[in-house]
């Protein structure tokens, strides 16, 4: 299922029908919700642990989907927030580094090997240098840069003001910007 085709509408009825135990609606938020989810996990833990800690996220929101309440959030936000809480909680038992993949997969068809070479590179270098800033700034800067999502739903997740949000990520590219540079990059 495409994320362009549900509305906020859509999701909130879907909700409030999953909710009640509707697993026909919890399958469509799954399906709806799936991707963004582990994409937002792989790139905060191994490879290997991304697949089951996504699945863990649907489990603990099926488990604990009484406690959800629209009033406070929306439903998206409250998912990336057990997200969240799911790979703090890894990190709490195995005592793992925090550390971004190595790459974004290409999917195009044709692949140039000189780009993905470089890209490569590229990656591991922005991986390196993101591993450098603090666990805050890696948050708002995957939540806003690669979920793609607006202030207010980061402010959800996190728990913040939309306006520590923005101040927080204009420090979190400065930091950045520093350190790449560092590194030997020119900005």
């Amino acid at each position: 299922m495409n994320k362009k085709e549900l509305t906020d509408d859509q999701v909130s009825r879907l909700a409030r029908g999953w909710i009640k135990g509707d697993k026909d609606s919890f399958s469509k938020l799954y399906d709806y919700f799936i991707d963004s989810i582990y994409k937002f996990i792989y790139f905060k833990v191994k490879d290997e642990d991304a697949e089951d800690l996504t699945e863990l996220v649907f489990i603990k929101a099926w488990e604990n989907r009484k406690k959800y309440k629209s009033k406070y959030g929306s439903f998206s936000s409250w998912l990336y927030t057990i997200a969240r809480n799911t790979v703090i909680d890894h990190y709490r038992v195995t005592k793992e580094v925090y550390e971004l993949n190595d790459y974004i997969p290409d999917d195009s068809e044709i692949a140039d090997p000189q780009r993905i070479t470089e890209d490569k590179l590229t990656s591991e270098r922005l991986r390196e240098a993101i591993n450098k800033l603090p666990e805050n700034y890696r948050d708002i800067l995957l939540l806003r840069f690669i979920e793609d999502m607006e202030y207010n739903e980061i402010a959800e997740v996190l728990d913040k003001s939309e306006g520590a949000i923005r101040i927080t990520q204009f420090r979190a590219i400065k930091s950045l910007r520093e350190v790449l540079e560092k590194m030997g990059f020119s900005m």
